[in-house]
């Protein structure tokens, strides 16, 4: 009996119908595996991402302790030389020498430019300490700039001896608003203080901003109990003057293209604050990590603003 027409156009449709409802099976499982890898890719990328976030976060909360341990140290060759003052009722240019030198400042206290006393003078002390240094040999005495006032805050040793620390020398730190803030705040506190961000008189154009500490020398070597008589006992300061860039730069170079920053003096009234430091690299509008921080250092308030650079740039959202 011959076999209708019909059925093997039926046979036909359901071989379609097999191959059609395999190729859609082969798509949803091809798309639920490229779904799954993607879904994975997600996760993995999100906690390299965030793996990197936090070490991040660890190297620069570790750049910000480095800066911190690094004034320290500075505090340290200023408290000696308050010290040496005291033991000797005011050192001789010898003595302050011999005391700077053997502290290896080059080697020891990287990006310290030197170690500095200023006598704190009222015209007739200024008058006298004239006198005694041209008794001693040392000709006359001349500050700058000239010209009459009630307090000076003269630079009379800075050792060691550069061509910038020589020609530094006689210049009335007191008689420059800033320098002068920085050193009436360590009189009346009885404590080490940081200058604003400065230029210093040992830096040339395009060396960035310049940072001084100074430490308060009292008579007797006792230091008063209350700001009026601390003001009646000031005898002059130890300093120490150091360029902004030096003293970052040794500190964030091992950490190589993984951070930029930008240090900012900030205060009432003054939130965006003035630069202290700023990497070259650098960019706020850039796609990166970002973590800030700010931080009380010996009077004065720096917001550190730390950027992931290049090396972490891959792993930020939206970076390409």
């Amino acid at each position: 009996m011959t076999q209708p027409p019909s059925e093997p156009l039926r046979a036909i449709d359901r071989i379609r119908t097999s191959a059609r409802r395999a190729y859609v099976l082969a798509v949803v499982v091809l798309l639920g595996s490229l779904l799954m890898v993607w879904t994975y890719a997600r996760t993995v990328a999100e906690r390299e991402r965030q793996a990197a976030e936090t070490e991040f976060v660890a190297e620069s909360n570790e750049i910000a302790m480095l800066l911190q341990q690094r004034l320290l140290q500075y505090d340290l060759a200023l408290r000696g030389g308050v010290s040496l003052y005291w033991s000797v009722d005011r050192p001789t240019a010898r003595q302050w020498r011999d005391y700077v030198g053997g502290l290896d400042i080059g080697h020891r206290f990287s990006g310290l430019m030197g170690l500095g006393y200023a006598p704190y003078l009222r015209r007739s002390g200024l008058e006298l300490l004239q006198l005694q240094m041209r008794d001693e040999g040392r000709g006359l005495f001349q500050i700058r700039p000239h010209g009459v006032r009630e307090v000076y805050g003269p630079i009379l040793y800075l050792e060691p001896q550069t061509i910038g620390n020589q020609a530094a020398v006689g210049y009335d730190m007191f008689s420059e608003p800033l320098r002068q803030e920085a050193m009436a705040a360590a009189r009346d506190s009885g404590d080490i203080r940081m200058s604003a961000p400065v230029r210093l008189l040992q830096q040339g154009d395009g060396e960035g901003a310049g940072l001084l500490m100074y430490a308060p020398i009292y008579a007797n070597g006792i230091q008063p109990g209350n700001m009026v008589a601390r003001r009646t006992a000031i005898v002059g300061w130890v300093y120490a003057p150091f360029g902004a860039e030096a003293f970052v730069h040794n500190i964030v170079d091992p950490f190589g293209p993984r951070h930029a920053i930008r240090i900012a003096d900030v205060g009432p009234g003054n939130q965006a604050g003035t630069i202290v430091y700023r990497d070259a690299d650098f960019d706020e509008a850039a796609d990166a990590l970002r973590f800030s921080n700010s931080y009380d250092v010996y009077g004065r308030k720096w917001r550190i603003d730390f950027q992931s650079g290049s090396a972490l740039a891959g792993l930020v959202p939206g970076s390409s």
